[in-house]
């Protein structure tokens, strides 16, 4: 989720100034995904978003999912 959001495509050093205490909260997984906007959140994937997309693209490990699915 982080790639597909680029948590970290710029200023790396404040997220992860944000993200290493979250992950030392109690609960470490809701806080970053609420830190992420994902809590609540409904995340679609389009097919245009997979068009051309290779695995240096976040969305790669879902394309290559959804074409090993038995749909």
């Amino acid at each position: 989720m982080i790639r597909l959001r680029n948590r970290y495509s710029s200023s790396t050093d404040t997220r992860l100034g944000q993200d290493i205490p979250a992950a030392r909260e109690p609960e470490p997984v809701k806080k970053l995904l609420n830190d992420l906007g994902m809590v609540g959140a409904h995340i679609e994937v389009t097919p245009q978003d997979l068009v051309g997309k290779t695995r240096e693209s976040a969305y790669f490990t879902l394309r290559s999912l959804a074409m090993a699915m038995p749909w």
